[in-house]
């Protein structure tokens, strides 16, 4: 069960990292002044000035650290204990 919970943890991870990156390209090709921010299919937030891009770019790269810090305590657990 715990090899459940990191490989959710993990999957998380990455598609948080993905969207990061995906802002951060967005910025750097965009040409209009608003965007909107999904994740998952869910409108986070609809007008999102291009000034405020790194802000939720790094936001969600830096909230994909999280998840994979949690997996890895997991395993480093898991590990220890045998």
């Amino acid at each position: 069960m715990k090899w459940v919970y990191v490989f959710i943890l993990s999957l998380f991870s990455l598609l948080l990292l993905g969207e990061g990156i995906g802002l951060w390209t967005v910025l750097n090709q965009a040409e209009g002044t608003q965007f909107g921010i999904s994740l998952f299919g869910i409108d986070i937030k609809n007008d999102v000035f291009k000034e405020n891009m790194p802000g939720y770019a790094l936001g969600f790269s830096v909230a994909s650290i999280i998840p994979i810090m949690v997996a890895g305590t997991i395993v480093i657990k898991d590990i220890h204990r045998k």
